[in-house]
């Protein structure tokens, strides 16, 4: 190679060397400004934790409402993840012993104690007009783990 081809060479890495700079630079920037909206919205929930359902917003309910989804949505998932490690039970052994006689006590079919995976729910809510928000985002939050529950009973008295 001749000292000009070195040359365009040398200048080659060092315009790629720079652009990997900053495009480092840039995915950073976007990075902690990414963190910096997510660590605001957390503050503003929990800034909205602190206040009375009187004191709200719309705008503000539809961010609690917003959370209540977000937060049914984790639940389901780790439910779910939960249900699935428990499909396959605890082993019965007597079921297992019952089940085989016919084999001559070779244990070929294995049983598993059934699991109650979906539990029951029972909400009472008061409806009256000065709990009327609580009780609408508590409802949400069930309604929206409705499929991981079995049987659902909502008792709802009104005190007006």
């Amino acid at each position: 190679m001749n000292k000009r081809r070195l040359e365009q060479f040398r200048q080659l890495l060092q315009a790629n060397q720079q652009a990997l700079q900053d495009q480092l630079r840039q995915q950073a920037g976007q990075r902690i400004a990414e963190n910096l909206s997510e660590r605001r919205q957390d503050e503003s929930i929990e800034g909205l934790l602190d206040r009375p359902f009187n004191a709200l917003s719309d705008q503000d309910m539809d961010r609690l409402r917003k959370e209540i989804r977000r937060l049914a949505a984790v639940l389901r998932s780790r439910i779910a993840l939960r249900q699935k490690r428990a499909k396959s039970g605890q082993l019965d052994a007597k079921a297992t012993i019952r089940a085989n006689l016919k084999h001559g006590s070779v244990p070929i079919e294995i049983k598993h104690r059934d699991h109650r995976l979906k539990p029951r729910l029972v909400v009472m809510c008061d409806i009256s007009t000065s709990m009327r928000p609580c009780s609408e985002l508590m409802l949400s939050l069930v309604f929206g783990l409705q499929d991981q529950i079995s049987k659902t009973r909502h008792l709802l008295s009104s005190t007006a």
